[in-house]
């Protein structure tokens, strides 16, 4: 984010009303690109899940907050759309040997979403 955007950003912040929980903060150059984040606050106990559990990961000797891989893919299956189900696929397929197959079972159970697992990753 460059300075001038960073400002600019931070004055329309000053001047706006104070957030409210149902708020949400997108972050990019323009509305248009593609590599712009969504932040908002939890609303729904996975999204709390993933705050309190979250796993520190380091990427270019920066640290990355991220919430668990078995809270990732049971969510994305429980969210159901044809794009979310791929992600959860190939999560699943690139950390299978890593993931904590309890936890996940249980995320999938609490999101009453054991059927889908079954379907689509088993």
């Amino acid at each position: 984010m460059t300075n001038q955007y960073f400002s600019s950003f931070l004055a329309e912040c000053q001047s706006a009303k104070p957030f409210q929980k149902r708020d949400q903060i997108i972050i990019g150059i323009n509305q248009r690109d593609l590599r712009s984040k969504k932040l908002k606050f939890p609303k729904i106990p996975p999204e709390f899940e993933a705050l309190r559990e979250r796993k520190e990961v380091l990427v270019n000797k920066k640290r990355l907050f991220v919430s668990p891989l078995e809270l990732q893919i049971a969510f994305k299956l429980y969210l159901g759309s044809e794009k979310d189900i791929e992600d959860a696929k190939h999560l699943y397929r690139l950390f299978k040997g890593k993931l904590d197959r309890r936890l996940l079972d249980d995320h999938n159970q609490k999101l009453n979403i054991t059927h889908v697992f079954r379907r689509y990753l088993e």
